[in-house]
Protein backbone atom coordinates (compact mmCIF):
# COMPACT_ATOMS: atom_id res chain seq x y z
CA UNK A 1 0.00 0.00 0.00
CA UNK A 2 3.10 2.54 1.29
CA UNK A 3 4.27 1.48 -2.49
CA UNK A 4 1.94 1.65 -4.52
CA UNK A 5 1.26 5.71 -2.52
CA UNK A 6 4.63 6.47 -3.85
CA UNK A 7 4.40 5.43 -7.32
CA UNK A 8 1.51 7.27 -7.61
CA UNK A 9 3.09 10.44 -6.12
CA UNK A 10 5.80 9.68 -8.48
CA UNK A 11 3.81 9.49 -11.90
CA UNK A 12 1.72 12.88 -11.16
CA UNK A 13 4.97 14.62 -10.43
CA UNK A 14 5.96 13.34 -13.78
CA UNK A 15 2.66 14.04 -15.50
CA UNK A 16 2.74 16.04 -18.71
CA UNK A 17 2.66 19.66 -18.10
CA UNK A 18 -0.48 19.44 -21.03
CA UNK A 19 -2.22 17.70 -17.76
CA UNK A 20 -3.50 20.59 -16.12
CA UNK A 21 -2.60 23.39 -18.53
CA UNK A 22 -5.71 22.95 -20.79
CA UNK A 23 -9.17 22.89 -20.08
CA UNK A 24 -12.49 24.69 -20.00
CA UNK A 25 -12.92 28.44 -18.71
CA UNK A 26 -15.22 28.41 -15.90
CA UNK A 27 -18.05 30.55 -15.67
CA UNK A 28 -17.61 32.40 -12.90
CA UNK A 29 -15.06 34.18 -15.02
CA UNK A 30 -17.21 34.35 -18.51
CA UNK A 31 -20.59 35.02 -17.17
CA UNK A 32 -19.89 38.60 -15.64
CA UNK A 33 -19.45 39.06 -19.61
CA UNK A 34 -22.60 37.81 -20.25
CA UNK A 35 -24.99 39.56 -18.20
CA UNK A 36 -23.04 42.82 -18.87
CA UNK A 37 -24.03 42.09 -22.52
CA UNK A 38 -27.43 41.72 -21.63
CA UNK A 39 -27.58 44.82 -19.37
CA UNK A 40 -26.71 46.86 -22.52
CA UNK A 41 -28.64 45.90 -24.76
CA UNK A 42 -31.13 47.88 -24.15
CA UNK A 43 -28.82 51.57 -24.91
CA UNK A 44 -29.49 52.00 -28.62
CA UNK A 45 -33.53 52.21 -27.72
CA UNK A 46 -32.45 54.51 -25.04
CA UNK A 47 -30.67 56.70 -27.33
CA UNK A 48 -33.52 56.26 -29.51
CA UNK A 49 -35.99 57.61 -27.14
CA UNK A 50 -33.92 60.84 -26.05
CA UNK A 51 -33.66 61.22 -29.55
CA UNK A 52 -37.75 61.02 -29.75
CA UNK A 53 -37.84 63.40 -26.91
CA UNK A 54 -36.02 65.87 -27.93
CA UNK A 55 -37.87 66.19 -31.40
CA UNK A 56 -41.23 66.05 -29.24
CA UNK A 57 -40.35 68.76 -27.09
CA UNK A 58 -38.75 71.03 -30.09
CA UNK A 59 -42.21 70.16 -31.88
CA UNK A 60 -44.00 70.86 -28.65
CA UNK A 61 -42.08 74.28 -27.93
CA UNK A 62 -42.93 75.05 -31.43
CA UNK A 63 -46.53 74.40 -31.25
CA UNK A 64 -46.72 76.71 -28.08
CA UNK A 65 -44.91 79.49 -29.61
CA UNK A 66 -47.35 79.32 -32.31
CA UNK A 67 -50.45 79.20 -30.47
CA UNK A 68 -49.18 82.08 -28.55
CA UNK A 69 -48.43 84.33 -31.79
CA UNK A 70 -51.80 83.30 -32.92
CA UNK A 71 -53.43 84.23 -29.38
CA UNK A 72 -51.97 87.60 -29.30
CA UNK A 73 -52.61 88.21 -33.25
CA UNK A 74 -56.92 87.63 -32.54
CA UNK A 75 -56.49 89.31 -29.36
CA UNK A 76 -54.59 92.34 -30.93
CA UNK A 77 -54.42 94.63 -27.64
CA UNK A 78 -51.87 95.66 -25.65
CA UNK A 79 -52.35 93.84 -22.44
CA UNK A 80 -52.27 89.95 -24.22
CA UNK A 81 -49.17 90.91 -25.97
CA UNK A 82 -47.69 92.29 -22.43
CA UNK A 83 -49.02 88.89 -20.91
CA UNK A 84 -47.84 86.74 -23.46
CA UNK A 85 -45.38 88.47 -25.22
CA UNK A 86 -42.45 87.59 -23.26
CA UNK A 87 -43.36 83.69 -23.46
CA UNK A 88 -43.47 83.65 -27.07
CA UNK A 89 -40.15 85.12 -27.04
CA UNK A 90 -38.71 83.33 -23.90
CA UNK A 91 -39.56 80.00 -25.91
CA UNK A 92 -37.65 81.09 -29.08
CA UNK A 93 -34.62 81.47 -27.22
CA UNK A 94 -35.47 77.83 -25.90
CA UNK A 95 -35.90 76.61 -29.46
CA UNK A 96 -32.90 78.48 -30.44
CA UNK A 97 -30.58 76.85 -27.67
CA UNK A 98 -31.90 73.37 -28.62
CA UNK A 99 -31.19 73.60 -32.31
CA UNK A 100 -27.52 75.17 -31.49
CA UNK A 101 -27.33 71.81 -28.90
CA UNK A 102 -28.61 69.89 -31.34
CA UNK A 103 -25.61 68.66 -33.27
CA UNK A 104 -23.81 67.61 -29.81
CA UNK A 105 -26.97 66.22 -28.56
CA UNK A 106 -27.51 63.85 -31.19
CA UNK A 107 -24.03 62.90 -31.45
CA UNK A 108 -23.85 61.36 -27.71
CA UNK A 109 -26.90 59.73 -28.52
CA UNK A 110 -25.42 57.77 -31.46
CA UNK A 111 -22.23 57.46 -29.85
CA UNK A 112 -23.39 55.50 -26.83
CA UNK A 113 -25.61 53.40 -29.45
CA UNK A 114 -22.43 52.55 -31.05
CA UNK A 115 -20.09 52.02 -28.17
CA UNK A 116 -22.06 49.90 -26.41
CA UNK A 117 -22.83 47.57 -29.72
CA UNK A 118 -19.45 47.55 -30.29
CA UNK A 119 -18.57 45.66 -26.78
CA UNK A 120 -21.41 44.09 -27.27
CA UNK A 121 -19.94 42.59 -30.50
CA UNK A 122 -16.72 41.97 -28.81
CA UNK A 123 -18.66 39.58 -26.30
CA UNK A 124 -20.98 37.93 -28.86
CA UNK A 125 -17.16 37.42 -30.80
CA UNK A 126 -16.09 36.04 -27.35
CA UNK A 127 -18.74 33.36 -27.46
CA UNK A 128 -19.68 32.09 -30.80
CA UNK A 129 -15.67 31.03 -30.69
CA UNK A 130 -15.10 29.82 -27.19
CA UNK A 131 -18.76 28.24 -27.14
CA UNK A 132 -18.80 26.59 -30.52
CA UNK A 133 -15.44 25.18 -29.78
CA UNK A 134 -17.04 21.73 -27.98
CA UNK A 135 -16.93 18.57 -28.70
CA UNK A 136 -18.28 16.73 -25.71
CA UNK A 137 -19.29 17.94 -22.31
CA UNK A 138 -16.24 16.88 -20.90
CA UNK A 139 -14.19 17.78 -23.92
CA UNK A 140 -14.86 21.94 -24.38
CA UNK A 141 -13.79 25.51 -24.17
CA UNK A 142 -16.67 26.81 -21.83
CA UNK A 143 -18.44 25.16 -19.34
CA UNK A 144 -20.76 25.86 -16.75
CA UNK A 145 -19.05 24.35 -13.60
CA UNK A 146 -16.73 25.80 -11.37
CA UNK A 147 -13.08 26.77 -11.59
CA UNK A 148 -9.86 23.69 -11.50
CA UNK A 149 -13.14 21.24 -11.30
CA UNK A 150 -13.43 17.73 -13.55
CA UNK A 151 -14.11 18.17 -16.70
CA UNK A 152 -17.60 17.99 -17.75
CA UNK A 153 -20.45 21.01 -18.02
CA UNK A 154 -19.34 21.61 -21.65
CA UNK A 155 -20.92 24.89 -23.61
CA UNK A 156 -22.31 23.24 -26.87
CA UNK A 157 -22.42 26.68 -28.27
CA UNK A 158 -24.72 29.63 -28.02
CA UNK A 159 -27.58 28.14 -27.67
CA UNK A 160 -26.81 26.01 -24.84
CA UNK A 161 -26.75 29.35 -22.98
CA UNK A 162 -30.43 29.03 -22.97
CA UNK A 163 -32.21 32.25 -21.89
CA UNK A 164 -29.08 33.98 -22.04
CA UNK A 165 -28.60 33.56 -25.30
CA UNK A 166 -30.50 36.84 -25.65
CA UNK A 167 -27.73 38.41 -23.87
CA UNK A 168 -26.22 38.15 -27.52
CA UNK A 169 -28.61 38.70 -29.67
CA UNK A 170 -29.05 41.37 -32.44
CA UNK A 171 -29.33 45.06 -31.12
CA UNK A 172 -33.16 46.34 -30.97
CA UNK A 173 -33.78 50.51 -30.95
CA UNK A 174 -36.83 50.48 -30.38
CA UNK A 175 -37.72 52.72 -28.09
CA UNK A 176 -37.15 52.04 -24.40
CA UNK A 177 -37.06 54.34 -20.91
CA UNK A 178 -34.86 51.60 -19.26
CA UNK A 179 -33.16 53.48 -16.30
CA UNK A 180 -29.45 51.37 -17.30
CA UNK A 181 -28.75 50.61 -13.92
CA UNK A 182 -26.18 48.77 -15.04
CA UNK A 183 -24.14 51.94 -15.95
CA UNK A 184 -22.46 54.18 -12.46
CA UNK A 185 -20.40 56.80 -12.20
CA UNK A 186 -17.55 54.81 -11.72
CA UNK A 187 -18.08 52.03 -14.32
CA UNK A 188 -20.11 48.84 -15.13
CA UNK A 189 -21.36 47.19 -12.13
CA UNK A 190 -21.30 43.57 -14.05
CA UNK A 191 -18.06 43.59 -14.98
CA UNK A 192 -16.42 42.65 -11.79
CA UNK A 193 -12.81 42.54 -11.38
CA UNK A 194 -11.17 39.33 -12.30
CA UNK A 195 -7.68 38.37 -12.12
CA UNK A 196 -7.04 37.10 -15.49
CA UNK A 197 -7.17 33.19 -16.77
CA UNK A 198 -5.50 30.99 -15.44
CA UNK A 199 -4.50 27.68 -15.66
CA UNK A 200 -6.04 26.76 -12.18
CA UNK A 201 -9.42 28.50 -13.45
CA UNK A 202 -9.62 25.83 -15.78
CA UNK A 203 -11.83 22.59 -15.61
CA UNK A 204 -8.88 19.68 -15.54
CA UNK A 205 -9.36 17.75 -18.54
CA UNK A 206 -6.18 15.19 -19.49
CA UNK A 207 -5.21 14.33 -23.10
CA UNK A 208 -4.71 15.97 -26.15
CA UNK A 209 -8.29 16.45 -26.87
CA UNK A 210 -8.67 19.09 -24.07
CA UNK A 211 -8.91 22.71 -25.30
CA UNK A 212 -5.72 24.94 -25.68
CA UNK A 213 -7.56 28.23 -26.65
CA UNK A 214 -6.90 29.71 -22.99
CA UNK A 215 -4.12 27.85 -22.41
CA UNK A 216 -0.66 29.14 -21.66
CA UNK A 217 3.01 28.07 -23.50
CA UNK A 218 3.45 25.46 -25.49
CA UNK A 219 -0.25 23.83 -24.84
CA UNK A 220 -1.32 27.27 -25.89
CA UNK A 221 -2.78 28.51 -29.58
CA UNK A 222 1.12 28.44 -30.50
CA UNK A 223 2.24 25.03 -29.75
CA UNK A 224 6.13 25.50 -30.55
CA UNK A 225 6.80 27.82 -28.05
CA UNK A 226 3.72 29.53 -27.20
CA UNK A 227 2.65 33.21 -27.12
CA UNK A 228 4.94 35.87 -25.86
CA UNK A 229 2.41 38.41 -24.74
CA UNK A 230 -0.77 39.00 -23.05
CA UNK A 231 -3.66 37.61 -25.37
CA UNK A 232 -7.12 39.64 -24.73
CA UNK A 233 -10.08 38.60 -25.22
CA UNK A 234 -13.49 40.71 -25.38
CA UNK A 235 -11.43 43.53 -25.48
CA UNK A 236 -9.59 42.88 -22.62
CA UNK A 237 -11.81 41.98 -20.16
CA UNK A 238 -10.67 38.71 -20.01
CA UNK A 239 -6.89 38.02 -20.17
CA UNK A 240 -4.45 35.27 -20.55
CA UNK A 241 -0.84 36.01 -19.33
CA UNK A 242 2.04 34.57 -21.34
CA UNK A 243 3.55 33.00 -17.83
CA UNK A 244 1.53 30.04 -16.16
CA UNK A 245 -0.74 31.06 -13.57
CA UNK A 246 0.82 34.83 -13.68
CA UNK A 247 -2.07 37.38 -13.27
CA UNK A 248 -3.73 39.58 -15.88
CA UNK A 249 -6.07 41.79 -14.14
CA UNK A 250 -9.07 43.54 -15.06
CA UNK A 251 -12.12 45.57 -13.76
CA UNK A 252 -14.78 46.86 -15.36
CA UNK A 253 -16.35 48.63 -12.19
CA UNK A 254 -13.74 51.56 -12.76
CA UNK A 255 -13.43 52.19 -16.33
CA UNK A 256 -14.76 55.86 -15.55
CA UNK A 257 -12.11 58.32 -15.66
CA UNK A 258 -12.98 60.09 -12.60
CA UNK A 259 -13.23 56.69 -10.52
CA UNK A 260 -10.79 55.80 -8.48
CA UNK A 261 -7.89 54.21 -9.60
CA UNK A 262 -9.51 53.91 -12.71
CA UNK A 263 -8.80 51.35 -15.10
CA UNK A 264 -9.86 53.30 -18.02
CA UNK A 265 -6.65 52.93 -19.91
CA UNK A 266 -6.55 48.97 -19.33
CA UNK A 267 -9.74 48.94 -20.93
CA UNK A 268 -10.02 52.23 -23.12
CA UNK A 269 -12.96 50.70 -25.43
CA UNK A 270 -14.63 49.95 -21.62
CA UNK A 271 -14.05 53.60 -20.74
CA UNK A 272 -14.81 55.41 -24.31
CA UNK A 273 -18.32 53.70 -24.19
CA UNK A 274 -18.71 54.22 -20.19
CA UNK A 275 -18.23 58.12 -20.59
CA UNK A 276 -20.93 57.44 -24.16
CA UNK A 277 -23.57 55.87 -22.03
CA UNK A 278 -23.69 57.72 -18.93
CA UNK A 279 -23.99 61.04 -21.23
CA UNK A 280 -27.94 58.82 -22.31
CA UNK A 281 -28.74 58.27 -19.00
CA UNK A 282 -28.35 61.87 -17.80
CA UNK A 283 -31.77 63.11 -17.47
CA UNK A 284 -33.22 65.35 -20.55
CA UNK A 285 -35.63 68.46 -20.43
CA UNK A 286 -39.34 66.48 -20.39
CA UNK A 287 -40.89 66.99 -23.71
CA UNK A 288 -44.42 67.56 -22.37
CA UNK A 289 -43.13 71.32 -21.14
CA UNK A 290 -44.03 70.48 -17.69
CA UNK A 291 -40.59 72.30 -16.61
CA UNK A 292 -42.11 75.40 -18.63
CA UNK A 293 -45.76 75.23 -18.59
CA UNK A 294 -46.11 75.08 -14.41
CA UNK A 295 -45.81 78.84 -12.42
CA UNK A 296 -42.77 78.54 -10.38
CA UNK A 297 -40.40 76.59 -13.32
CA UNK A 298 -41.69 79.36 -15.74
CA UNK A 299 -41.32 82.47 -13.65
CA UNK A 300 -37.47 80.92 -13.05
CA UNK A 301 -36.65 80.74 -16.86
CA UNK A 302 -33.68 82.81 -17.60
CA UNK A 303 -35.12 83.24 -20.76
CA UNK A 304 -38.45 84.86 -19.77
CA UNK A 305 -36.86 86.97 -17.61
CA UNK A 306 -34.69 88.29 -20.49
CA UNK A 307 -37.28 88.92 -22.68
CA UNK A 308 -39.81 90.92 -20.05
CA UNK A 309 -36.68 92.79 -19.70
CA UNK A 310 -36.01 93.22 -23.53
CA UNK A 311 -39.94 93.56 -24.72
CA UNK A 312 -41.79 95.03 -21.48
CA UNK A 313 -38.88 97.18 -20.47
CA UNK A 314 -37.51 98.25 -23.35
CA UNK A 315 -33.73 97.70 -21.82
CA UNK A 316 -30.77 96.18 -23.83
CA UNK A 317 -28.78 92.87 -22.53
CA UNK A 318 -29.51 90.11 -20.11
CA UNK A 319 -30.91 90.90 -16.85
CA UNK A 320 -29.09 92.36 -13.85
CA UNK A 321 -29.61 92.94 -10.21
CA UNK A 322 -30.62 96.28 -11.11
CA UNK A 323 -33.81 95.01 -13.36
CA UNK A 324 -35.15 92.41 -10.59
CA UNK A 325 -37.74 94.59 -9.34
CA UNK A 326 -39.24 95.86 -12.18
CA UNK A 327 -38.62 92.47 -13.76
CA UNK A 328 -40.90 90.49 -10.38
CA UNK A 329 -43.30 93.15 -10.54
CA UNK A 330 -43.95 92.57 -14.01
CA UNK A 331 -44.23 88.62 -12.81
CA UNK A 332 -46.76 89.55 -10.50
CA UNK A 333 -49.41 91.78 -12.33
CA UNK A 334 -49.44 88.87 -14.66
CA UNK A 335 -48.74 85.40 -13.46
CA UNK A 336 -47.91 85.10 -10.00
CA UNK A 337 -52.02 85.54 -9.26
CA UNK A 338 -52.54 82.05 -11.30
CA UNK A 339 -50.24 80.48 -9.44
CA UNK A 340 -52.48 78.51 -7.14
CA UNK A 341 -53.80 76.98 -10.83
CA UNK A 342 -51.50 77.81 -13.91
CA UNK A 343 -53.57 75.75 -16.19
CA UNK A 344 -55.93 78.59 -16.14
CA UNK A 345 -53.71 80.90 -16.99
CA UNK A 346 -53.66 78.38 -20.19
CA UNK A 347 -56.84 78.17 -20.57
CA UNK A 348 -57.03 81.51 -22.12
CA UNK A 349 -56.17 79.97 -25.44
CA UNK A 350 -59.56 78.24 -25.79
CA UNK A 351 -60.91 82.00 -26.32
CA UNK A 352 -59.51 82.11 -29.86
CA UNK A 353 -60.95 79.57 -32.20
CA UNK A 354 -59.39 78.42 -35.63
CA UNK A 355 -61.63 78.87 -38.69
CA UNK A 356 -62.98 75.54 -40.23
CA UNK A 357 -61.43 76.86 -43.70
CA UNK A 358 -58.11 75.95 -42.34
CA UNK A 359 -59.06 72.49 -40.21
CA UNK A 360 -60.55 71.50 -42.67
CA UNK A 361 -63.16 70.34 -40.95
CA UNK A 362 -65.17 72.57 -38.00
CA UNK A 363 -63.66 75.63 -35.93
CA UNK A 364 -61.31 74.38 -33.22
CA UNK A 365 -60.14 76.06 -30.18
CA UNK A 366 -56.47 77.36 -30.72
CA UNK A 367 -55.86 74.66 -27.09
CA UNK A 368 -56.01 71.81 -29.14
CA UNK A 369 -54.74 72.29 -32.65
CA UNK A 370 -51.24 70.66 -32.96
CA UNK A 371 -50.56 71.02 -36.55
CA UNK A 372 -47.86 73.50 -37.08
CA UNK A 373 -48.92 74.24 -40.95
CA UNK A 374 -52.86 75.26 -39.72
CA UNK A 375 -51.11 77.53 -37.26
CA UNK A 376 -49.08 78.98 -39.40
CA UNK A 377 -52.23 79.95 -41.81
CA UNK A 378 -54.38 80.71 -38.42
CA UNK A 379 -51.60 83.38 -37.66
CA UNK A 380 -51.83 84.73 -41.19
CA UNK A 381 -55.59 84.87 -41.29
CA UNK A 382 -55.72 86.82 -38.36
CA UNK A 383 -53.00 89.30 -39.30
CA UNK A 384 -54.47 89.73 -42.32
CA UNK A 385 -57.80 90.72 -40.34
CA UNK A 386 -55.58 93.24 -38.50
CA UNK A 387 -54.39 94.62 -41.14
CA UNK A 388 -57.85 94.77 -42.69
CA UNK A 389 -59.10 96.47 -39.82
CA UNK A 390 -56.45 98.99 -39.66
CA UNK A 391 -57.16 99.84 -43.20
CA UNK A 392 -61.04 100.52 -42.18
CA UNK A 393 -59.87 102.63 -39.49
CA UNK A 394 -57.62 104.46 -41.65
CA UNK A 395 -60.43 105.37 -44.19
CA UNK A 396 -62.96 105.94 -41.66
CA UNK A 397 -60.07 108.86 -40.34
CA UNK A 398 -59.66 110.35 -43.35
CA UNK A 399 -63.27 110.66 -44.00
CA UNK A 400 -64.09 112.23 -41.01
CA UNK A 401 -60.56 114.32 -41.59
CA UNK A 402 -62.49 115.36 -45.31
CA UNK A 403 -65.50 116.25 -43.55
CA UNK A 404 -63.83 118.52 -41.09
CA UNK A 405 -62.04 120.40 -44.13
CA UNK A 406 -65.43 120.55 -46.49
CA UNK A 407 -66.60 122.56 -43.14
CA UNK A 408 -63.44 124.98 -43.77
CA UNK A 409 -64.97 127.24 -46.49
CA UNK A 410 -68.00 127.26 -44.70
CA UNK A 411 -66.11 128.81 -41.39
CA UNK A 412 -64.74 131.75 -43.98
CA UNK A 413 -68.44 132.80 -44.72
CA UNK A 414 -69.41 132.31 -40.84
CA UNK A 415 -66.63 134.84 -39.58
CA UNK A 416 -67.93 137.87 -42.10
CA UNK A 417 -69.81 139.99 -39.59
CA UNK A 418 -72.01 141.94 -42.22
CA UNK A 419 -73.82 141.26 -45.11
CA UNK A 420 -71.81 144.07 -46.85
CA UNK A 421 -68.74 142.03 -46.20
CA UNK A 422 -70.49 138.77 -46.63
CA UNK A 423 -72.21 139.13 -50.19
CA UNK A 424 -68.36 140.39 -51.08
CA UNK A 425 -67.77 136.82 -51.33
CA UNK A 426 -69.45 134.80 -54.03
CA UNK A 427 -69.00 131.51 -51.88
CA UNK A 428 -71.29 133.30 -49.30
CA UNK A 429 -74.52 134.16 -48.93
CA UNK A 430 -76.47 136.60 -46.33
CA UNK A 431 -79.30 135.09 -44.41
CA UNK A 432 -81.04 137.51 -42.49
CA UNK A 433 -83.51 135.88 -40.98
CA UNK A 434 -81.22 133.51 -39.05
CA UNK A 435 -81.63 134.10 -34.90
CA UNK A 436 -78.73 132.73 -33.57
CA UNK A 437 -75.09 132.38 -35.00
CA UNK A 438 -74.05 134.11 -37.94
CA UNK A 439 -75.90 134.95 -40.60
CA UNK A 440 -73.50 134.44 -43.45
CA UNK A 441 -73.42 131.07 -44.44
CA UNK A 442 -72.27 129.03 -47.93
CA UNK A 443 -73.71 130.19 -51.06
CA UNK A 444 -74.99 127.07 -53.28
CA UNK A 445 -71.57 128.39 -55.35
CA UNK A 446 -69.36 128.48 -51.72
CA UNK A 447 -71.07 125.00 -51.15
CA UNK A 448 -69.93 123.98 -55.00
CA UNK A 449 -66.50 125.43 -54.37
CA UNK A 450 -66.18 123.41 -50.82
CA UNK A 451 -66.07 120.23 -52.82
CA UNK A 452 -63.95 121.22 -54.97
CA UNK A 453 -61.65 122.67 -52.18
CA UNK A 454 -61.27 118.93 -51.11
CA UNK A 455 -58.37 117.35 -53.40
CA UNK A 456 -58.91 113.92 -54.67
CA UNK A 457 -56.60 112.50 -52.10
CA UNK A 458 -58.97 114.00 -49.31
CA UNK A 459 -56.99 117.17 -48.00
CA UNK A 460 -57.76 121.24 -48.35
CA UNK A 461 -56.59 122.89 -51.40
CA UNK A 462 -55.13 125.26 -50.19
CA UNK A 463 -54.06 126.84 -53.26
CA UNK A 464 -57.46 127.75 -54.15
CA UNK A 465 -57.41 130.80 -52.15
CA UNK A 466 -55.88 133.74 -53.46
CA UNK A 467 -55.38 135.88 -50.58
CA UNK A 468 -54.06 135.45 -46.59
CA UNK A 469 -57.44 135.74 -44.65
CA UNK A 470 -58.77 133.43 -46.50
CA UNK A 471 -55.99 131.27 -46.54
CA UNK A 472 -55.59 131.03 -42.82
CA UNK A 473 -59.11 130.68 -42.23
CA UNK A 474 -59.50 127.14 -43.35
CA UNK A 475 -57.30 126.64 -39.96
CA UNK A 476 -58.82 125.53 -36.80
CA UNK A 477 -57.30 126.63 -33.40
CA UNK A 478 -55.30 124.60 -31.30
CA UNK A 479 -54.56 122.24 -34.04
CA UNK A 480 -51.53 121.80 -36.83
CA UNK A 481 -51.97 124.40 -39.68
CA UNK A 482 -53.82 122.73 -42.50
CA UNK A 483 -52.71 126.13 -44.81
CA UNK A 484 -50.08 128.80 -44.28
CA UNK A 485 -49.49 131.83 -46.63
CA UNK A 486 -45.31 131.65 -46.90
CA UNK A 487 -42.70 131.03 -49.28
CA UNK A 488 -42.40 127.45 -50.68
CA UNK A 489 -40.36 124.74 -49.29
CA UNK A 490 -38.19 122.21 -50.75
CA UNK A 491 -39.75 120.08 -52.98
CA UNK A 492 -43.05 122.63 -53.60
CA UNK A 493 -43.81 124.68 -56.74
CA UNK A 494 -42.28 128.48 -57.15
CA UNK A 495 -40.66 128.18 -53.42
CA UNK A 496 -39.58 132.26 -53.99
CA UNK A 497 -43.75 132.99 -53.99
CA UNK A 498 -45.87 133.36 -51.24
CA UNK A 499 -48.97 131.99 -51.83
CA UNK A 500 -51.28 129.78 -49.61
CA UNK A 501 -49.63 126.84 -49.12
CA UNK A 502 -50.38 123.21 -47.56
CA UNK A 503 -49.06 123.82 -43.86
CA UNK A 504 -48.41 120.29 -43.50
CA UNK A 505 -46.46 119.21 -46.96
CA UNK A 506 -44.24 116.97 -45.20
CA UNK A 507 -46.91 114.83 -43.59
CA UNK A 508 -49.39 114.54 -47.10
CA UNK A 509 -46.15 113.98 -48.87
CA UNK A 510 -45.16 110.89 -46.77
CA UNK A 511 -48.82 109.98 -45.42
CA UNK A 512 -48.77 106.60 -47.65
CA UNK A 513 -44.70 105.83 -46.40
CA UNK A 514 -46.49 106.74 -42.65
CA UNK A 515 -49.34 104.17 -43.07
CA UNK A 516 -47.08 101.36 -44.54
CA UNK A 517 -44.90 102.30 -41.38
CA UNK A 518 -47.39 102.04 -38.73
CA UNK A 519 -49.48 98.73 -40.38
CA UNK A 520 -46.10 97.24 -40.27
CA UNK A 521 -45.06 98.28 -36.79
CA UNK A 522 -48.18 96.69 -35.09
CA UNK A 523 -47.76 93.23 -37.45
CA UNK A 524 -44.07 93.12 -36.28
CA UNK A 525 -45.02 93.66 -32.29
CA UNK A 526 -47.46 90.62 -32.83
CA UNK A 527 -45.73 88.27 -34.87
CA UNK A 528 -41.81 88.67 -34.28
CA UNK A 529 -41.71 91.21 -30.43
CA UNK A 530 -37.85 91.13 -30.11
CA UNK A 531 -37.29 92.78 -33.64
CA UNK A 532 -39.91 95.14 -33.06
CA UNK A 533 -37.84 96.45 -30.49
CA UNK A 534 -34.84 97.37 -33.25
CA UNK A 535 -37.44 98.37 -35.57
CA UNK A 536 -39.58 100.71 -33.46
CA UNK A 537 -36.14 102.60 -32.41
CA UNK A 538 -35.75 103.68 -36.26
CA UNK A 539 -39.82 104.16 -37.36
CA UNK A 540 -41.58 105.24 -34.13
CA UNK A 541 -40.71 108.63 -35.72
CA UNK A 542 -43.08 107.99 -38.50
CA UNK A 543 -45.30 106.78 -36.74
CA UNK A 544 -45.98 109.12 -34.28
CA UNK A 545 -46.47 111.63 -37.19
CA UNK A 546 -48.99 109.65 -38.73
CA UNK A 547 -51.04 109.31 -35.28
CA UNK A 548 -50.50 113.41 -34.68
CA UNK A 549 -51.95 113.51 -38.04
CA UNK A 550 -55.30 111.77 -37.46
CA UNK A 551 -55.73 113.36 -34.88
CA UNK A 552 -55.76 116.73 -36.33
Amino acid sequence: MYAYGIITAILILLRPADATAKGALSKELWGPLLTFAGKIRNVPGRATAKLNDQATRRKNIAVLQNRIAVFMAAKNDNATTSEFGPIMAALGKLMQQMTEDDTSSNQDAVAAAATSEYLRGAAAEFFNVAAGAYNAAANACLTTDNKNSAAGGGVNGVNALNQDKNNLAEPNAVPNSESLDEITPEGFKSLTPNDGIKDSDLGQVSGSQSCQLFSAGANGLLSTAGASGTIKFALGYLKRSSTVDASAAADGTKVGTKAQQSTAQDLPAYSIAHEAILKLKTPTKPPDLTDIKQHDQLNELPELRAAIKNLILKRQGEPAASDDVAINKHIADYYKKHKGNFDKFWEKLKAVSIPAEITGSTATPLDQVTDLGQLGAALAFYTERNSNELQIKIAELQAKKCKSEVKSIEKICNSKEDAATCLQDKNCKYDDKKKEESKCVLSEEGEKAAEETVGKDGKTDCSSHQDQKSCEAVNTAGKPATCGWRKGKKGEPEPEKEKCRNGSFLVNKQFALSVVSAAFAVLLFLNFPPLFLKFSLLKNFATLKLLIYFNT
